[in-house]
């Protein structure tokens, strides 16, 4: 890994709070390691290389998609912001709730330039 990689990774480990982020905030009940920042953080330390690209298939609120970023050369984050539609129709809490996490994705991404989203299925 380049000092810069070295340099966020140390910067991360110093910031314990953005370990217990919940990702998934649309999930109730007990979070999983698997759904924390904390073990993504893992995956990324583990898996990532120099000049890494990658795809996220499900951004939602852009948390997982910020972490990545730091550490990839490139990431696609693709998600539809939708749902399947029972056959009863739309449910608009549902509706909020995508509206909600995509207007959140673009805030928080909006000054990160490795990010490419794409509104697809």
């Amino acid at each position: 890994m380049n000092a810069n990689i070295e340099d966020k990774f140390e910067f991360l480990e110093k910031c314990s709070e953005i370990f217990q982020t919940k990702r998934m905030g649309h999930v109730t009940g007990p979070i999983q390691p698997q759904n924390s920042v904390l073990g993504l953080y893992e995956m990324i330390r583990n898996c990532f290389k120099d000049d890494f690209e990658m795809v996220e298939l499900g951004s939602f609120e852009g948390t997982s998609t910020i972490l990545f970023s730091l550490f990839a050369k490139k990431v696609w984050s693709v998600d539809c912001y939708s749902y399947h539609i029972p056959p009863t129709g739309r449910i608009p809490e549902m509706d909020e709730m995508f509206i909600k996490a995509e207007e959140t994705f673009i805030a928080r991404t909006a000054n990160i330039d490795n990010i490419i989203k794409i509104r697809k299925t």
